[in-house]
């Protein structure tokens, strides 16, 4: 008895230094990116102008946006504990409360990802790969932007590790809180939906299989409460929006409802990138160029190969039955044919897309990096088998190539964040100062209208607005396309940190 009350003391030790090390450096990185940050993405704009809106008229905003309120209700949020503590420049304070969400929501994030590594690959690894994990310079990017991202994320793990902890214990009631975690992820993004594909497909398994850990009169509870605690959280934003995916616009399920204006745009523009064909063997094959690409380009590349010999190495060693090894199999195959059939059916694919992959497959690196340090050792002529010599050798190389991949990654991610934007701050920050509030200026990055607090039209091409007073033109490939145009005349041109053009606004002459 005295036995087993140290070993949980000095495993909740563990725990709490171990999550207290994350939490500090995951903090430090967030704060640090962004009291550097330029300028936050295109996406966060229409973000903070929903939370905006929201705030405003709750209703009529949800109604015409195309994305899913969750993220702009929690910047909101933000937004009016921050005005309480400090009430500072309005633009600042709706930036920095979107920032400060999604920070949050990463840190929550991380601290479950790191219980979640202990119940697929021990605390050790847990931890190494959860630090590996905050040291990507992209994720760390997403979580100190305004962007949606982590706050799914935080949904989406919190969710697997109660349907992954409900099937290993046979704890029916856990699958009705994924449920909710599943519907309140996907207020912030549709894909937090794959969860209930995950819990219900376990548990329509174990209805069939001898083996099962529950009672069929559990299971069937644990179904229900799982779809009860979705729908309490989702269905009511669905029935409002007339569609299961109103952002795609699938699976309409209200006569005569009209997708909002922002949700035709973006359809409109993604279907023009799409052969009429649809999915396409050629176009399955460019999807996974695209996501073998957009994975190594997160993990800097050199966490590439111990990814995939982690995960192959750590998903043999049990039975696909295994509830731990059921929901990563299944998490990993659905995930990659979501970003397959997005890029087939809408022709894209954002490296953002893959963080969820990303995020749990990390889990398994620090195995990866044991395994190709012990093939090391047997490389340079040290025996492989369990000898002082070799375990030497094995935690050597592997605190190598821990070291280097995190070398890797530390210029990258001290980098400000959109660094190669500060032409777009100039061109604003000229625009607030030289032309007035009623001014129309036609732009090519809504970011510019953003931060000039100017009535702005999207233009990016040879044809500019006629109401247009100012146009504002980035050149391409060094030079401006608006430079021999009748009636426009050049105010001010951006000059960038390496001396070439970076934007010119021009003024249209009477």
């Amino acid at each position: 008895m005295h036995t087993k009350a140290t070993f949980a003391q000095s495993a909740a030790k563990q725990y709490i230094v171990h999550l207290s090390i994350l939490l500090t450096i995951g903090l430090a990185v967030g704060i640090y990116l962004i009291g550097t940050t330029i300028v936050i993405a295109k996406d966060g704009v229409g973000f903070i102008e929903y939370a905006v809106d929201l705030e405003a008229a709750p209703a009529q905003a949800i109604r015409a946006k195309a994305q899913h309120p969750g993220y702009p209700f929690l910047i909101l949020m933000a937004h009016r504990i921050v005005q309480a503590v400090n009430n500072g420049s309005l633009l600042a304070s709706w930036v920095h409360s979107a920032q400060a969400a999604a920070l949050v929501f990463r840190l929550l994030a991380v601290g479950v990802i790191y219980l979640l590594g202990r119940v697929l690959v021990g605390p050790g690894h847990s931890f190494l790969a959860t630090l590996i994990l905050i040291l990507f310079p992209l994720p760390a990017e997403y979580g100190s932007d305004a962007l949606s991202d982590w706050p799914a994320l935080f949904f989406l793990s919190a969710g697997l590790l109660l349907a992954m902890r409900g099937a290993a214990e046979g704890k029916w009631w856990m699958f009705g809180l994924a449920g909710l975690l599943a519907g309140a992820g996907y207020l912030v993004r549709p894909e937090c939906v794959q969860l209930i594909v995950y819990a219900f497909s376990w548990l329509i398994l174990q209805l069939f299989w001898s083996k099962r850990g529950m009672t069929r009169g559990r299971l069937a509870l644990a179904l229900v409460v799982l779809l009860v605690g979705f729908c309490a959280a989702a269905v009511p934003y669905m029935r409002f929006k007339g569609a299961v995916f109103p952002k795609k616009d699938l699976v309409q399920f209200a006569s005569g409802v009209r997708a909002c204006d922002g949700c035709q745009a973006q359809l409109q523009s993604s279907s023009r990138s799409v052969c009429a064909a649809g999915v396409t063997p050629a176009g399955v094959a460019e999807g996974a160029r695209e996501l073998f690409a957009g994975v190594g380009e997160t993990v800097m590349w050199f966490y590439m190969p111990p990814l995939i010999i982690g995960v192959c190495s750590s998903l043999k060693r049990r039975t696909w039955l295994h509830p731990q090894q059921f929901f990563i199999i299944v998490l990993i195959a659905l995930n990659v044919g979501l970003l397959l059939w997005l890029n087939g059916r809408y022709g894209y694919m954002s490296r953002r897309h893959t963080l969820p992959l990303v995020a749990f497959c990390t889990l398994y690196v620090p195995a990866g990096l044991q395994i190709m340090a012990s093939w090391l050792c047997g490389r340079i002529g040290l025996s492989t088998g369990r000898t002082f010599a070799s375990d030497g050798c094995n935690r050597l190389l592997f605190f190598i190539l821990l070291v280097v991949g995190i070398c890797v990654c530390t210029p990258k991610l001290l980098r400000p964040l959109h660094h190669d934007k500060v032409f777009l701050r100039a061109t604003a920050r000229w625009l607030a100062a030289n032309t007035d509030i009623a001014d129309v200026i036609a732009v090519p990055d809504v970011r510019i209208g953003f931060y000039s607090q100017r009535k702005v039209i999207l233009c990016d091409g040879d044809e500019t607005p006629e109401e247009a007073r100012y146009v504002v033109d980035v050149p391409k490939r060094g030079r401006s396309v608006l430079a021999e145009k009748e009636g426009l005349l050049a105010e001010k041109t951006i000059i960038g940190d390496d001396g070439m053009p970076k934007a010119t606004v021009y003024s249209r002459q009477p």
